[in-house]
Parts: structure tokens; C-alpha cells; sequence
């Protein structure tokens, strides 16, 4: 997901990568966490929820929000593909153009570089090298202007976190379908219907919202039970599951 592996904070502010969709349905979400992380004693945020709930969409949402707070950059760091804890603090030196000089410890080399910077670090999918979590700690004592903004499944449990949760989206009762128009307010339909559009030039109309054509049902998943809305004869790959429509926007 990073653009540019091995970024210069003196000639970027920040790699985060392009958005092609936008964010809906996430304005207070947005407002709360920028609301955090500008309070002086919040330089450790961990934004928690089961996977697909839209935590990465939003800590990247917000890091572009914050960029004029940060004057040294903001930088995304994407740890999905990593399942060593070890290699936590050489992926994120990495990012940052920093390379290994002698013998010198790749940890030490990252909290010389940063100590002076007031920089916002994005880390994202941190769930499977929570091990690593200590090591945030010691680079936010070493470096007192760093913030870090963390995507989780899990928290970490390290002195000085700060916990927000992401809900789902908002969605209706599917067994008592308000009017169309009231169903737009729903951020899980606005968000069902912009996926759609996208999906198929010839988007559906309002009222077939609630036309006899659009079926539901509900599934089991690892996560719980879900509502699925979908217009009756679509395709199987078609049908979105409002509970979990929200992954569409990660």
C-alpha cells in the first residue's frame, strides 16, 4: 500500500497512499479522533475493532486531516505482511530512508533520527506483533514530539495508551425497512449503494430499496450473525452484507 518505500521527511510531508472512494458514513469518528490526538498528553492512540470494521480507512482519514499539525510528516506504515515482532522496528526505519550504519542498532539509529521530529506515525495492523508494543514505548520516551497512531484487533497494554473504539456503520432494521429516503440516512445503505453504483453503471433506484425485488437473509460468520440486502436475481458476488459493509471502505 505504501507508494514510496523509503521516504525522505525532508522532501515529503507524507506517503499516504491515494484514496479512490470516499470516506462515509465516519465524520464523527473523524472529528473524535482528531479531537484526541491534538491533547498534548495523547501521543499513543489505538484504534481497535474486529478486522473489516473500516479501522484502517479511518486512521488514514485522519492522518491526512492532521497533516498541517505535524511539520516533519506523517508517515503510514503498513504491517500486514509482518508476523515477526523483530522486524517491527526495522519496517518502520525502513519508511523512514533510515539504513543501517555499522553496528549500530537499527532501534537506536530511529530514535536518533526521530528524536527532534514532530511527526505522526500510522501503524497499521499491529494485532499480530503486539510483542512489539514495548518498543513504542521506548520511542515515545525518547521522542517527545512523536505521536503514533496505531490499527489494532487488539490493544496493546502499554503504559500511556489510549483506546478508541470504531463501531460498525450504521444500518436499519432490515425486517422493518423505514422509508426510502429515511434508509439514505443510514451510513451502511449509503455506503451499500456507492459500492453498487461502482460495481454496476446502472445503479439501482431509491425506491427499489424498499421494492418486493430486494431480498434479505441472514448468515453466520467467525464474527457473529450478519443481515444481508441485495436486489433479488443479483449476483452472488453482488449481494453486500450491510453489517459488515463497511469493509468495502478499508
Amino acid at each position: 500500500m505504501v507508494d514510496r518505500v523509503g521516504l525522505q521527511l525532508d522532501n515529503y510531508r507524507h506517503n499516504l497512499p491515494a484514496q479512490l472512494t470516499p470516506l462515509i458514513g465516519r465524520e464523527q469518528e473523524v472529528t473524535a479522533v482528531d479531537t484526541l490526538l491534538r491533547h498534548p498528553e495523547v501521543r499513543l492512540l489505538t484504534l481497535m475493532g474486529p478486522g473489516g470494521v473500516g479501522k484502517t480507512r479511518l486512521g488514514l482519514e485522519v492522518a491526512a486531516e492532521l497533516l498541517d499539525d505535524y511539520p516533519d510528516g506523517v508517515c503510514f506504515v503498513p504491517l500486514a505482511t509482518i508476523s515477526d515482532p523483530e522486524l517491527v522496528v526495522p519496517t518502520i526505519a525502513q519508511v523512514l530512508g533510515i539504513k543501517e550504519a555499522g553496528e549500530q542498532p537499527v532501534a537506536n539509529l530511529l530514535q536518533a533520527s526521530l528524536q527532534d521530529k514532530c511527526l505522526l506515525l500510522l501503524l497499521d495492523n499491529f494485532e499480530q506483533v503486539t510483542a512489539a508494543a514495548p518498543r513504542l514505548a521506548d520511542l515515545l520516551a525518547d521522542c517527545p514530539q512523536l505521536k503514533i497512531l496505531v490499527t489494532s484487533r487488539a490493544v496493546l497494554h502499554i503504559r500511556g495508551e489510549h483506546e478508541f473504539l470504531v463501531p460498525p456503520l450504521a444500518l436499519p432494521d432490515l425486517t422493518r425497512l423505514p422509508e426510502s429516503e429515511s434508509l439514505l440516512q443510514y451510513a451502511a445503505v449509503a455506503l451499500f449503494l456507492h459500492c453498487a453504483r461502482a460495481a454496476r453503471p446502472h445503479p439501482y433506484h431509491r425506491r427499489d430499496l424498499r421494492a418486493p425485488g430486494w431480498a434479505t437473509s441472514r448468515h453466520r460468520t467467525g464474527s457473529g450473525t450478519h443481515q444481508t440486502a441485495a436486489p433479488a436475481g443479483a449476483p452472488g458476488t453482488f449481494g453486500t452484507s450491510l453489517a459488515g459493509v463497511d469493509k468495502r471502505s478499508t
